[in-house]
């Protein structure tokens, strides 16, 4: 493949497709390019952060005042159609539908709901199948639009131990080996977060998408789990001293030649004499058809640029919004700027719609 060696093609599709949560053949290098730039910013601009409270507090927060429906899914978006009006003896009509120029949104339990404007964060995979119907159906550029993009299946692994069976300054690694289950995992220290009695101190979260998920979620759960440990096992039977530290540079500056704070290989237990269990989750549209998979990467072949379609008003009623809506998206932080955009755009449609009210009035 262009001269290049088929570790460094597998390296590729661990590496960067796995990451994209999309495979090989529809991998987008300039998405590729994209994340390069943001993976290598210097240190003090960029950071990964989490919150102390996971991600509970924001929604605790976001949610406060607001009317919250659960087990509701949306099957039918009535809206008025901006896009086909027409003239007659000089005066413009827009078909409005039910609700005299409101949106009705109808939901699988039968309640309908009517509003000025309506934000959709549904993913491009609901947008696509049919679950929800629009009326009038979505333009053909819309259409066009979603299908420059993939959203595929996403399957984490989750391994507890009851301590740290890596160097302690490894956070995550990439594996290349063709009977490999895990391309990539990361890895969590809790020994200092977790309750006294409990016994998990670590975890390691094997991370799939596409073609890798495929492949896990065919397999019995059990298996899963053995063979992903086994697998760590296999890695960590390679160590030496020279992978204990994360900057072997800084670590002889620190501690002189004659000193070192590096762990010895021996201090590092067998993954599999530490293990105390696992489970996996699927993001299937099986198991959840209003989601659909992971998250959206375009398609290599297509016009990259068209999905930022779905950044704009949709007529004068309907803002969209979500990681897809927002390249490079992928990130819980794309999907909440996303709604920050989304949430402007809709104030500025109301502020615009309410003076041109009242001129008509």
């Amino acid at each position: 493949a262009g001269g290049f060696s088929e570790e460094m093609i597998r390296m590729a599709a661990g590496g960067f497709a796995n990451t994209l949560c999309t495979n090989s053949r529809d991998l987008s290098l300039k998405q590729c390019i994209k994340w390069c730039r943001l993976w290598n910013v210097p240190e003090d601009e960029e950071g990964d952060y989490f919150f102390e409270g996971s991600y509970k507090v924001l929604v605790d927060y976001l949610k406060r005042d607001v009317q919250i429906e659960t087990s509701s899914p949306v099957v039918k978006i009535s809206y008025p159609d901006d896009h086909m009006e027409t003239k007659n003896n000089g005066t413009v009509h827009s078909s409005t539908g039910d609700g005299a120029g409101l949106v009705k949104v109808r939901t699988s339990g039968g309640l309908s709901y009517y509003a000025r404007s309506l934000v959709i964060t549904s993913s491009p995979h609901v947008l696509k199948s049919g679950i929800m119907k629009f009326h009038p159906p979505l333009s053909t550029e819309l259409n066009s639009a979603l299908n420059t993009v993939n959203m595929h299946n996403i399957v984490k692994v989750f391994l507890k131990f009851s301590e740290p069976v890596w160097p302690k300054d490894l956070h995550g690694m990439i594996m290349t080996d063709k009977d490999m289950l895990l391309p990539e995992v990361w890895f969590r220290n809790v020994g200092d977060k977790a309750v006294e009695d409990e016994r998990a101190k670590a975890y390691c979260i094997g991370f799939t998408t596409a073609d890798f998920a495929s492949r896990l979620s065919a397999l019995p759960k059990e298996q899963v789990l053995r063979q992903s440990v086994q697998q760590l096992d296999d890695i960590f039977s390679h160590l030496e001293p020279r992978h204990m530290s994360a900057d072997a540079v800084n670590d002889k500056e620190k501690h002189g030649s004659g000193g070192s704070s590096r762990q010895s290989v021996s201090s590092v237990k067998k993954p599999s004499d530490a293990y105390l269990g696992g489970m996996f989750w699927d993001w299937n549209p099986g198991h959840h058809p209003f989601i659909g998979g992971g998250y959206c990467s375009p398609r290599a072949k297509t016009q990259a640029h068209l999905i930022e379609m779905l950044s704009k008003p949709y007529g004068k009623h309907i803002c969209f919004a979500g990681e897809a809506t927002n390249l490079p998206g992928a990130t819980a932080h794309a999907a909440l700027e996303s709604g920050v955009r989304a949430a402007g755009n809709i104030h500025s449609m109301l502020k615009q719609r309410d003076i041109e009210e009242s001129e008509s009035d």
